[in-house]
């Protein structure tokens, strides 16, 4: 569910994508997009800006109703890529401990066994 308070933007890139963002209110929008936080979700170009939209009118019979969420949007192979480097990196340089994890770590931090990655 999203907070009926918040406003969602049809969004374009500098490339022609178009895609779907929720902000807080207007100037956080600005503000995000003024600050390069604002990136496309299909090729991460940071170029945004707002696209020609309807506007979405709301009558006493929508107030009762949740606001609808959009799917979510299929990452960009950048970032696919990322994160595969990422798990990558993880499983190398850690050690896999399983549904221990949370006795492992309060080990670790109470100093009762040597902190290493897990």
């Amino acid at each position: 569910y999203i907070d009926s308070t918040m406003i969602k933007y049809t969004l374009k890139c500098s490339a022609g994508h178009q895609f779907e963002s929720w902000f807080a209110n207007a100037d956080a929008f600005d503000t995000l997009t003024a600050a390069g936080h604002v990136a496309c979700m299909t090729c991460g170009v940071s170029e945004v800006s707002k696209a020609i939209m309807a506007p979405n009118v709301s009558t006493a019979r929508d107030k009762d109703l949740p606001a609808p969420v959009s799917a979510p949007q299929v990452p960009a192979e950048g970032v696919s890529r990322a994160l595969i480097e990422m798990r990558e990196h993880v499983e190398k340089n850690a050690t896999y401990v399983g549904g221990g994890f949370a006795s492992e770590a309060r080990s670790m931090h109470l100093g009762d066994v040597p902190e290493r990655p897990i």
